[in-house]
């Protein structure tokens, strides 16, 4: 398992436009705090974690490379927000040659201009599928999962 996390130190602060948007962003997400912190019981022993400091965790990590250390080419991708973080990092895991699935129902928006959550989710959905993406439903991803596996 690999999460991609948001925690800026001083050795890796923003990159890109985002504190043009959100100016306190370097310090709601600085690492310590509660915001930065990932959810209780969320990270195994053993599990891949790369901290990134802007939307796509390949652009701004070391992502692609601990995946191939790993012998990785497939990839499935959960998390927040849909067309922002989501989507950057599916568009580049695709062009770095990586297959991608991403499961839809793992994944929500925010409200973005005039489109309401769900719509904004549902067009960034779309449009990964057209050309980044095989987009499926978890449980629908579990069950083909389970019955690839030997029995017993």
């Amino acid at each position: 398992m690999a999460h991609a996390q948001t925690a800026y130190t001083q050795e890796r602060p923003p990159s890109g436009r985002i504190t043009d948007f959100e100016p306190g962003i370097a310090a709601a997400l600085a690492a310590g705090t509660k915001a930065a912190e990932p959810y209780p019981d969320l990270i195994a022993d053993g599990d891949l974690v790369v901290y990134k400091t802007t939307f796509s965790a390949v652009l701004s990590s070391d992502l692609p490379g601990h995946l191939r250390d790993r012998g990785t080419d497939t990839v499935v991708v959960g998390g927040l927000t849909t067309p922002i973080c989501v989507q950057t990092t599916v568009d580049a895991l695709s062009m770095t040659g990586f297959k991608v699935i991403v499961l839809a129902d793992a994944c929500a928006s925010q409200a973005i201009g005039e489109l309401s959550a769900e719509q904004a989710h549902a067009a960034a959905i779309q449009r990964m599928a057209y050309l980044f993406a095989a987009v499926e439903d978890t449980g629908d991803f579990v069950a083909r999962v389970r019955a690839r596996q030997p029995a017993g």
